[in-house]
């Protein structure tokens, strides 16, 4: 396995997670708890900017931040996408990295709703949870999947020629290919843990939703009191890029549920 440096103290791997398909790792090795950033749709590791860095500075832990299957550096497999075959294909890396328990998971966005599935499948690795202006099946259930499926920006890239789309782009044509309506019937069924430490971020500004911001709040709201182990901390000032926006509340979110 070829490693690299991203930056200062990461080592990037691509690893084999099924046959013919690898993803691409970064890591920065510390000791403790391994925080893992799963980024929104459409996102690779890059998204994340210094926050890997900084928390692994910060806090002393183990960070792991990478791209999930078509983004970014990973391969783009010619199969249609599976919630909980990105699911493997995660776990699969971190177990080759040995690095598959005591998982604090952040996600951000589509991100958020995929380490709900994690912690469904994989209680028993989970230490913690944050929630990044996530996307959820609750949202879809109050705005409804026909609504959320024109919001998406699959048809955008439908529109460009095939032959001249980018890799990113047939990878978001592939992960919102037929709509939500399976990944919301999936995610329906998930659990959500009772003894497990979280944080829900939500974005300060909600301009950016028009008149479906009172509901992204609300739902925010809810998850942060679905246990006595939640809370809610709110980006001022940020919109739903937040780990662009702000980044200082990603850090303090993880250092609480630690």
């Amino acid at each position: 396995m070829k490693g690299g440096v991203l930056n200062s103290g990461c080592v990037e791997h691509m690893l084999e997670v099924r046959p013919g398909v690898k993803l691409h790792f970064a890591v920065w090795r510390g000791d403790g708890p391994v925080v893992v950033l799963e980024s929104g749709g459409g996102e690779d590791l890059a998204q994340w900017g210094q926050i890997p860095q900084d928390l692994h500075s910060a806090t002393g832990l183990t960070v792991v931040a990478y791209s999930r299957a078509g983004f970014g550096e990973s391969d783009l497999p010619d199969t249609d996408y599976n919630m909980e075959e990105e699911v493997q294909w995660l776990m699969s890396g971190l177990r080759q990295l040995q690095l598959d328990r005591g998982l604090v998971l952040v996600g951000h966005s589509f991100g958020g709703w995929l380490i709900r599935l994690i912690v469904h499948e994989h209680p028993e690795r989970v230490a913690g949870l944050v929630f990044v202006d996530a996307f959820s099946h609750e949202l879809v259930e109050r705005v409804g999947v026909e609504a959320i499926d024109q919001m998406s920006n699959a048809a955008s890239a439908e529109a460009i020629p095939e032959s001249e789309r980018t890799k990113q782009q047939r990878a978001v044509i592939r992960m919102m290919k037929g709509g939500v309506g399976a990944q919301f019937e999936l995610m329906k069924g998930t659990s959500f843990p009772q003894a497990i430490p979280y944080r829900v971020i939500t974005c300060g500004v909600t301009d950016w939703l028009g008149p479906g911001g009172e509901i992204w709040r609300l739902v925010h709201e809810e998850l942060a009191c679905r246990t006595t182990h939640g809370k809610l901390l709110v980006a001022e000032g940020a919109r739903h890029m937040i780990p662009a926006e702000a980044p200082d509340v990603i850090l303090q979110a993880v250092k609480e549920v630690l």
